[in-house]
C-alpha cells in the first residue's frame, strides 16, 4: 500500500492549496507532455463522444418524426402513441438509475461505459430494423435504459484522470458535446429526408451506434480511474496512473504525492460516512429543504417549454401551415444550431444566447395567433 507523510495534512485539508500551488506553478502546457496529451486524446473519443450521443439519441425523437418514409410506415402515429414514442427514451433512463451507482462502483468506469454503449448499440440496431411502432418504442426504452450508465462513468473519469488546470475545460466540453450531437442528428435526418425508402429513418437509426462503437474499441485504452481504483485497495495502480499521466512518469514528484494523499483521505472521510441511509435525505428540515431544490431544478428545467420544441417540432410548424418536410427539417437544423452555439456564446456573454430566446418566442406567438384565427 503506497503512503505518505502528506496524507495526514490532507485529512486537515491543508492539501487543497498545496496542490492549487504546485499547479500553478506548472508552466508547462498540456499539449507538451507526452502522457498527458495522449490521455486527453483518448478521452475525447472514450468520454466525450458519450454526451454527443446522448445529444444525437435525444434529437432523433424531433426529426425522424419530420421524415415522410417514418410517418408512413409507422402509419403516422397521435395522441398516446406519439407521446410514448417521445417519452421512451427518458423511461428507460428513468429505469436504469437504480443500478447506474451500483454498476459504476462495482465494476469501475471503464466497464461501465463498455456494458452501457453495448446496450445502446443493440438499442440502435432494433431501432433500425423495427417493423411496427412497439418494437421502435422498445428500441427507445433499451436506448434510454444504456445512456445513464455511461454519461456518470464518462464524466467521473474525466474528472478524476483530468490534470486540475485542465479539469473545469474539459468537464465543460463534456456537456457542450451534447449540443454537437443534437446538431448532428438534425443535419444527417435533413440529408436522409428525401430518401424515399424507408432507409430514410432507418440510416439515421442506425447511425447512432457509431459512437458507442468507437467507446466500446478505444474505452480500455483509457486508464481506470485512480479513485476507483483506491477504493478498491489497488493503491499502487492508482499512485502509478497519476505518476504517469500527471507528472510524464515521475514517482517522486510532489504533486502526484499530494494529490493521492487528497484522494485517499477524502475516500476515507467518504467510507465514514457511508453507512448512512436514504432516509437522511428526510430527517432534518435543512436536508428536505435541499432535497426539494434539487428536485423541483431538474423538474422545472425540462418543464420551461424546451421540450415542445425539442420533441414536436412538426406538429407545431404544421399548426402554423408549415407542412414542407424540408421546411421542417431546416427549421430543426436552424433551431439546434442556434441553441447549440447560442448557450456556447452564453458561457461567455449572456446577451449572445439573446437570439434563441427570440426565435423561439417568435414561434410561439405565430402558433399562438395561428390558433386564435382557428378559434374565431
Amino acid at each position: 500500500m503506497v503512503t505518505f507523510k502528506s496524507a495526514e495534512k490532507a485529512q486537515t485539508g491543508a492539501s487543497d492549496p498545496i496542490l492549487t500551488r504546485l499547479a500553478n506553478e506548472d508552466k508547462v502546457p498540456w499539449y507538451r507532455k507526452p502522457n498527458l496529451r495522449l490521455l486527453y486524446l483518448l478521452l475525447f473519443p472514450t468520454c466525450m463522444g458519450i454526451e454527443l450521443t446522448s445529444g444525437f439519441d435525444s434529437q432523433l425523437i424531433n426529426a425522424l418524426q419530420i421524415v415522410p418514409s417514418w410517418i408512413s410506415y409507422f402509419d403516422d402515429p397521435q395522441g398516446p402513441i406519439k407521446g410514448i414514442i417521445a417519452a421512451s427514451y427518458s423511461l428507460g433512463a428513468i429505469v436504469s438509475l437504480p443500478f447506474v451507482g451500483i454498476v459504476n462502483d462495482k465494476f469501475g468506469r471503464r466497464w461501465s461505459i463498455f456494458g452501457g454503449s453495448v446496450i445502446m448499440v443493440i438499442g440502435a440496431l432494433i431501432q433500425g430494423l423495427s417493423v411496427h411502432v412497439g418494437q421502435y418504442i422498445v428500441a427507445r426504452l433499451i436506448l434510454g435504459f444504456g445512456i445513464p450508465t455511461c454519461i456518470v462513468s464518462a464524466s467521473s473519469l474525466i474528472g478524476e484522470l483530468s490534470y486540475p488546470k485542465e479539469r473545469p475545460v474539459l468537464t465543460s466540453l463534456f456537456n457542450v458535446s451534447y449540443f454537437i450531437g443534437q446538431l448532428l442528428a438534425a443535419g444527417i435526418t435533413f440529408g436522409t429526408n428525401n430518401i424515399m425508402s424507408n432507409y430514410g429513418w432507418r440510416i439515421p437509426s442506425w447511425l447512432q451506434m457509431v459512437p458507442s462503437l468507437v467507446q466500446i474499441t478505444f474505452i480500455f485504452f483509457v486508464p481506470e480511474s485512480p479513485r476507483w481504483l483506491i477504493t478498491k485497495e489497488r493503491h499502487e495502480e492508482a499512485f502509478d496512473i497519476l505518476a504517469k499521466y500527471h507528472a510524464e512518469g515521475d514517482r517522486e514528484s510532489e504533486f502526484v504525492k499530494a494529490e493521492f494523499a487528497q484522494l485517499q483521505s477524502t475516500i476515507s472521510i467518504e467510507l465514514e460516512h457511508s453507512k448512512r441511509t436514504m432516509m437522511d435525505l428526510v430527517r432534518t428540515s435543512g436536508n428536505r429543504r435541499r432535497l426539494l431544490i434539487s428536485t423541483m431544478l431538474g423538474l422545472f428545467t425540462q418543464w420551461s417549454g424546451n421540450t415542445l420544441i425539442s420533441y414536436y417540432l412538426g406538429d407545431i410548424l404544421e399548426a402554423i401551415g408549415q407542412t414542407d418536410s424540408i421546411f421542417k427539417q431546416k427549421i430543426n437544423v436552424a433551431v439546434n444550431r442556434r441553441v447549440g452555439f447560442g448557450l456556447r456564446n452564453d458561457c461567455i456573454s449572456s446577451s449572445q444566447a439573446i437570439p434563441t430566446s427570440r426565435d423561439v418566442s417568435s414561434m410561439y406567438v405565430q402558433l399562438a395567433s395561428r390558433i386564435h384565427q382557428l378559434d374565431n
